[in-house]
């Protein structure tokens, strides 16, 4: 449906269902898409309407014309009302009128002049005609979509507009293709805090790989979506972009001084680029990206490991010095526990499995035991992972062709969903989301139409996850189930400091092999590990 919109014609219909779950309408009428107008393009907002005051009225006459409900979560169900649409419906024929091939917000204005409703007397109230607003919607230029014309930055590459720079977070948080935030409330309260600051309103979470620096991002983009920020945050985008794009000069956003920059710019790993690349401080992006920090252009959220956030301090001060610190440190066997059962509908999901409490119990104590090198949830949740592909797999081979068919069409219905999310097509979004939803429907009747032994084998149950973690420490069944079961873990830790001392370091699975060493003495450890580091070391013949 709005496929010609420009994309700050796109954030009007956004701002108009969020207006709406405000007043706990079940849909959008036309007095929401003018609220959505007024609050996207504050520009032809204070041209046609006047000083900011009138802007107020204007809300606060709907509030007194419009019955108040209890506030609801914004939804991409949250269709545009028959008379809203009708009044699309006018904006996309004054488009064509003017031989414009894309509706932009004015043409909105327009469509809603035209349609008798509260929004259309309010305009005419306020002495706009519709000769005046075809005299503004003449003289626009309307440009490919892009990012608002306020920004300044442009977010569409320099070259191919044909692939995306960047993914609006609070357009997936609203699709619900976002996982829920457990046991972060503290640092996601923090991070709010920074962002609404008048200076030094830059952000990094520091934390060691894993611990879920991304997730709290995605928290604030489902807070966005809900609109359970502070005023300051609800006009905003939040946007994230890969890192490839600052570094590749065709891809790179082109910026220009002296603009206020509505969105937020969520740039993964920035501070550990100065770990990775030695050249860090000369690389141009930064020397763009640094002025405009300190100017307060832009606001950014950027993540780093506590090494390279240390080194970023050492080579690149004046820029790291515009972001406040906020520290992520990795959760406790409960916290993980909790959010391990948090996640597990999206791999549900993905996988299309069921997840047993006790699967979920098993990958946090292999992890554990075998992984304990790396941080909390992280590590449990490959393990969780990787035995959803591990059962999906294994119940694929016997699939009927039926079932395959069936899942085919699943995976185009997502892939369609998804791309809908990211054109803001909200209303083709809900669409391709409920053919899914009726696939996913119709695979679960073919399952049940299985004998009882096959039907069941969409369960990731923990022996499940146990053969996993045999399969990728080469260990025995038997073994890594009485490793699991073990309740003190300080034999296998002292083997791991001892074999990384000798071995190698990058070994994945050191743990198995200690695991195997736990009932021997530190001098057996120490010689097999000397024969394991000379076996690595000597040339092939």
């Amino acid at each position: 449906m709005y496929e010609r919109y420009t994309e700050p014609a796109r954030r009007v219909i956004f701002f108009a269902r969020y207006e709406a779950s405000q007043f706990g309408n079940a849909e959008i009428p036309p007095e929401f898409l003018l609220l959505g107008i007024l609050r996207e393009d504050k520009e032809l907002a204070r041209r046609l309407v006047g000083e900011s005051r009138n802007v107020e009225s204007i809300r606060e006459r709907i509030e007194r014309e419009t019955t108040r409900g209890e506030k609801i979560a914004v939804s991409i169900n949250l269709a545009v009302s028959q008379a809203g649409k009708r009044a699309l419906a006018y904006g996309a024929e004054e488009a064509e009128r003017l031989n414009q091939p894309q509706i932009a917000p004015v043409h909105l204005l327009i469509g809603l002049l035209r349609e008798e409703s509260l929004a259309s007397r309010i305009l005419t109230d306020l002495g706009l005609t519709l000769e005046r607003l075809r005299e503004e919607a003449a003289r626009l230029i309307v440009p490919p979509p892009a990012p608002s014309r306020r920004a300044s930055v442009s977010f569409e590459p320099q070259e191919s507009a044909s692939e995306p720079v960047t993914r609006d977070l609070v357009a997936l948080a609203i699709a619900g293709q976002l996982g829920p935030l457990i046991g972060r409330e503290r640092e996601l309260d923090r991070l709010i805090r920074v962002l609404s600051r008048r200076t030094r309103s830059n952000a990094v979470l520091i934390g060691e790989s894993g611990v879920g620096k991304r997730a709290i991002v995605e928290g604030l983009a489902q807070r966005m979506a809900n609109g359970a920020v502070p005023a300051g945050l609800l006009d905003r985008k939040l946007l994230a972009m890969d890192l490839g794009v600052l570094l590749d000069p065709r891809r790179r956003p082109r910026f220009a001084a002296g603009y206020y920059l509505p969105e937020i710019v969520f740039l993964p790993g920035l501070f550990d680029f100065a770990v990775a690349r030695q050249d860090w401080v000369s690389l141009e992006a930064i020397k763009v990206l640094e002025p405009m920090l300190a100017r307060g252009d832009v606001r950014v959220i950027a993540t780093g490991t506590p090494a390279g956030y240390r080194e970023a301090m050492a080579k690149a001060a004046p820029m790291a010095s515009q972001f406040e610190v906020i520290p992520v440190l990795p959760p406790n066997d409960d916290q993980s526990l909790a959010i391990l059962h948090g996640v597990k509908q999206q791999y549900e999901q993905f996988h299309d499995v069921t997840f047993s409490d006790e699967a979920i119990q098993a990958a946090l104590a292999a992890s554990a035991r075998f992984l304990r090198h790396r941080p909390l949830p992280d590590r449990a949740l490959d393990l969780l992972d990787e035995a959803g592909a591990y059962v999906s797999l294994r119940r694929a081979e016997g699939d009927s062709l039926e079932e395959r068919e069936v899942r085919r069409r699943i995976r185009i219905a997502t892939h369609k969903m998804e791309h809908a999310i990211f054109m803001h097509e909200f209303d083709r979004a809900r669409e391709f989301s409920e053919q899914g939803r009726q696939e996913r429907q119709v695979l679960k009747q073919l399952l049940e139409q299985r004998q009882p032994d096959t039907a069941a084998s969409g369960t990731v149950t923990a022996q499940d996850v146990i053969e996993v973690v045999a399969g990728l420490a080469g260990a025995p069944v038997a073994v890594v189930q009485s490793l699991i079961a073990q309740p003190d873990a300080s034999g296998i830790e002292r083997i791991v400091k001892q074999l990384l001392a000798l071995v190698p370091q990058g070994r994945e699975w050191l743990e198995p092999l200690a695991a195997y060493l736990a009932g021997c003495s530190p001098e057996d450890a120490h010689k097999l590990a000397a024969a394991i580091q000379n076996a690595a070391e000597k040339p092939k013949e």
